[in-house]
């Protein structure tokens, strides 16, 4: 007898499993009259039975696969889908390969899978089986032993989760259970969530991109609490959020679950008030070495530490810094360097973080950079800040204080007598930021390093800033580019910065500083003996000091801010020494090339000279050719792209002519600037050759 059902509606569903249940008692009852030794017709068999394509219930697959494996076990059912489930469980225990009818794309799916080898079950199933398919997939699985089932990416939904749940009972070995991306939902998940009792060997468990939400988090609680070998557990990618219900079902489960290493819980939406949730559950358990891929959790968890430097690792994990906080306990006695930069913590999270920092008694160093504080955020770190006597560096950078924050900040600024680096750039603090600083500074007299660049504190903050530098006589690295401070704010600042004899760092760039304010810089600086850093250029400790035979500072001076004043001054101190100059492309222009005239003239050994790319016309062209007149050596020039044009071809001429030593030279510009300079220098060059 064969049987065949193609139909897709449900009202066939109770007759189909009704001619199960008929099968199935006549095969009973020939089998009760043959033990009692009566006479007994043959039971009737069905060869074959195709019913793939029936959109089943839950209730009805559930009860199909049952009846089915009962017909199977008694004799009267065959092949099923394709597949002749009466050699099965023989296959499986010879370790031969099953018996399959090759005609069937789906069972050939099948057939392959179960051939790779005994510890992966994985492949595209999704289209190609139905849930009662899948229910026989897993039950083959559990009868030959398998421990891993991978269904990665099978486009697997709720019902399909039902299949393969009904199968899982017949899984005992299974240890690792890979469902990720796929569509379970709530009805997926509570149906895998009854099949936890039966894997008790079950140390890997991967739910992660299933749309699961608070309601199934509610569904796999109870399961979940019972696999206590459990070691690995992946959440990722969904949709746990902040909802009490959601966040409070995951730690029923944490709470049972004693084994567990890492747990994954990324990309969930979990903000603070989920975090102040889960992690006090989480902190608890003794096992647990890895939160969401961050391996730093267990040194953190081990305490002791005397460093941690968690700088953008809580955002670029998803951790939560009441979490990590929590864990700070353990360190209280022992951590000297806290660095929770780039974390995102914002003024929320402020009141858990400054309830720990308040216990690090001896803690050193601080960074809390970029983390949107704000002045709501600032007020409650200053209530730890009080707290820590022994800080020597405090980092509030790229917070967004402004004003407000800054006076609350420098309000507690004073509790600190032994700080020695500040950093508050790109707060906005303003002018009346400036104001607070004037008196919390005055209280650290020992404070090394100042940075307050880019806050927009403009020509009257400079002015307040003037006062607030002549009392940190001790200050070695001071920042205060990005300020809008201009000649006069320079101008303001230089009388301050000739009494800081200790300072060796300094940064004044982007503050549109002209060569009437470098000058004035120029003259503070110049007095400064242990200066060895202008504007991030290293290279002016190597030019201060003198005795150099070659400067080479292409673009240099534009790059790193640095006014050619300053420059053009330090050359005197390599005289006589210095044959190779190259000042190209640092926009040296008329107002320098006096100041670089004068210069050159001392330079008695120089012999090569590269001024390229700078704006020399005219008078500036001039100033330059005339002072190289009286070097003896100097055989190369180099004016190339300089926007000479006519004016400075006319004022080089006659100069060039005396430069009798002179072997090369470059006057190319561009195209429109070339011809029209070329018949007024061929008269100098032919006199030049003469």
């Amino acid at each position: 007898m064969y049987l065949h059902v193609s139909l897709q509606y449900k009202k066939f569903e109770a007759a189909i499993v009704g001619f199960f249940h008929g099968l199935l008692h006549h095969a009973q009852q020939a089998a009760a009259a043959k033990d009692a030794g009566k006479p007994a017709s043959e039971p009737r068999r069905v060869q074959r039975a195709d019913l793939r394509h029936v959109d089943y219930e839950r209730a009805y697959n559930k009860q199909l696969m049952h009846l089915a494996q009962q017909c199977c076990a008694a004799g009267v059912l065959g092949w099923v889908n394709g597949l002749d489930w009466r050699k099965a469980d023989e296959a499986a225990g010879a370790g031969c390969k099953l018996e399959t009818d090759e005609g069937d794309s789906a069972n050939g799916v099948l057939r392959r899978m179960l051939q790779r080898d005994n510890k992966n079950l994985k492949g595209k199933l999704g289209s190609l089986l139905s849930p009662m398919e899948l229910t026989s997939v897993v039950v083959m699985a559990g009868s030959r032993g398998l421990e891993r089932l991978v269904f990665r990416w099978e486009g697997l939904g709720a019902s399909d989760a039902g299949g393969v749940a009904d199968g899982l009972i017949r899984c005992t070995s299974l240890k690792e259970l890979d469902f990720s991306h796929n569509s379970i939902g709530v009805n997926g998940c509570r149906l895998l969530s009854k099949t936890f009792s039966v894997l008790r060997e079950l140390i890997f468990l991967n739910l992660s991109n299933n749309g699961i939400g608070a309601e199934s988090c509610r569904a796999l609680s109870t399961g979940l609490g019972r696999l206590s070998k459990l070691e690995h557990l992946d959440l990722s990618d969904n949709c746990i959020g902040n909802e009490d219900s959601g966040v409070s079902s995951v730690i029923e489960a944490l709470a049972r679950l004693s084994s567990l290493r890492q747990i994954d819980l990324r990309r969930n939406r979990i903000g603070a008030k989920g975090w102040e949730v889960l992690a006090d559950p989480l902190s608890k358990l003794k096992s647990l070495e890895e939160v969401n891929g961050w391996s730093g959790y267990a040194k953190l968890r081990a305490g002791g530490l005397s460093e941690l430097p968690a700088g953008g690792v809580l955002a670029k994990y998803e951790i939560g810094v009441v979490l990590v906080v929590k864990l700070l306990e353990e360190s209280n006695a022992t951590l000297l360097r806290l660095d929770l930069s780039n974390n995102n913590i914002g003024a929320e999270s402020c009141d858990a973080l400054i309830v720990k920092l308040k216990g690090l008694n001896v803690l050193e160093h601080l960074d809390l950079s970029g983390n949107s504080l704000g002045g709501d955020g600032c007020r409650v770190v200053m209530e730890a800040l009080v707290s820590l006597p022994h800080l020597v560096a405090l980092d509030l950078s790229n917070n967004n204080i402004e004003a407000k924050g800054c006076s609350v900040i420098c309000a507690a600024l004073k509790a600190l007598s032994f700080l020695s680096r500040l950093n508050l750039s790109n707060n906005g603090i303003g002018t009346k930021g400036c104001d607070s600083l004037r008196t919390a500074l005055s209280d650290i007299p020992g404070l090394e390093h100042l940075d307050l660049s880019y806050n927009g504190i403009g020509v009257q903050g400079f002015a307040v800033l003037k006062e607030v530098l002549s009392g940190l006589l001790a200050l070695k690295s001071l920042v205060l580019s990005n300020n809008d401070a201009g000649d006069e704010g320079v101008r303001l600042v230089s009388d301050a910065l000739v009494r800081l004899s200790a300072l060796q760092r300094i940064d004044i760039r982007t503050n549109r500083i002209g060569a009437q304010g470098w000058q004035f810089l120029s003259d503070a600086l110049l007095k400064l003996e242990s200066l060895e850093e202008v504007n991030g250029w290293d290279r002016y400790a190597g030019l201060r000091r003198g005795g150099i035979s070659e400067l080479a500072a292409g673009g240099m001076l534009a790059k790193h801010g640095v006014g050619v004043g300053l420059v053009v001054q330090l050359l005197e101190k390599s005289c006589a020494t210095l044959t190779y100059l190259d000042l190209s492309n640092n926009g040296v222009g008329e107002e320098s090339s006096e100041s670089l005239g004068n210069a050159l003239r001392r330079l008695t050994l120089l012999s090569h000279l590269d001024l390229s790319g700078n704006s020399l016309r005219g008078a500036g062209c001039q100033n330059v050719m005339e002072a190289l007149e009286s070097l003896p050596y100097f055989v190369s020039l180099d004016l190339s792209n300089n926007g000479a044009g006519d004016e400075g071809a006319r004022s080089s001429s006659d100069a060039l002519a005396r430069l009798s030593a002179l072997q090369r030279i470059d006057l190319r510009a561009t195209e429109t600037q070339r011809a029209r300079s070329v018949a007024t220098l061929s008269t100098t060059w032919r006199a030049f050759w003469r």
